[in-house]
C-alpha cells in the first residue's frame, strides 16, 4: 500500500517506500516469482484483479485470507478495515 516501507526479497536489505499512487506486488513462489522484487513498485492504475482463491495444489485449495505482511520485510503505513498487525 502506498506509504509501505518494504524490504525486497533481493538486494542490499534496504528498504523501499511505496509511492503514492502505487502498490507493491508479489508472487506466491518466492525468489522465482516475477514481482516487484524484480521490477518494483506499480502504478495502482495498472491492477486488474485481486486474488480471491487458490487452486493448485488441491491440497491448498480454497479462499485466500487477509493476512499482515511479514514484520521483517514491511513496515506498514496503515492496515485494512478490522486488521491489525501482528494479528
Amino acid at each position: 500500500v502506498e506509504g509501505d516501507l518494504v524490504r525486497p526479497r533481493c538486494g542490499d536489505g534496504s528498504l523501499v517506500r511505496v509511492p503514492r499512487g502505487h502498490v507493491w506486488v508479489e508472487g506466491d513462489n518466492g525468489p522465482l516469482s516475477h514481482d516487484s522484487n524484480a521490477f518494483g513498485c506499480v502504478p495502482a492504475g495498472l491492477v486488474q484483479s485481486r486474488v480471491a482463491a487458490k487452486i493448485l495444489p488441491l491440497s491448498e485449495a480454497g479462499a485466500i485470507e487477509c493476512r499482515p505482511p511479514p514484520r521483517d520485510r514491511v513496515i506498514p503505513s496503515r492496515y485494512p478495515r478490522g486488521m491489525r498487525y501482528g494479528d
